[in-house]
């Protein structure tokens, strides 16, 4: 069935995340185009001892925007231990594009 075989590339794709992350530890690993949906976990990702995950998933909204299966989905992962801090925020300037920003700093300064 392509249900099994939908699920088995995203359970793929999460494994061979979870590889890189372990092997290289990156400070920040930012990602575009995961395709995460609200019913998968951050903890099923990543375990929250190791990084922070910040997560824009994509909608059923999206699906129709952007004529799809999927729509434009974002994750950012901040390892706790670094010297990297990330900070959500709205862009106040706009009100008719669905602009949010991060701004990533050291911890040290």
């Amino acid at each position: 069935s392509s249900g099994i075989n939908a699920e088995y590339g995203q359970i793929k794709k999460i494994v061979d995340l979870q590889y890189y992350i372990y092997t290289y530890q990156p400070d920040v690993l930012v990602l575009n185009k995961t395709w995460l949906t609200k019913h998968i976990k951050d903890n099923e990702i990543i375990d929250d001892i190791y990084y922070k995950i910040y997560r824009k998933d994509r909608t059923a909204p999206d699906m129709q925007i952007y004529n799809k299966k999927g729509g434009e989905s974002v994750m950012i992962l901040c390892r706790n231990n670094s010297d990297v801090s990330i900070t959500k925020a709205r862009a106040p300037f706009t009100t008719f594009l669905p602009i949010e920003s991060i701004l990533v700093k050291s911890k040290n300064n």
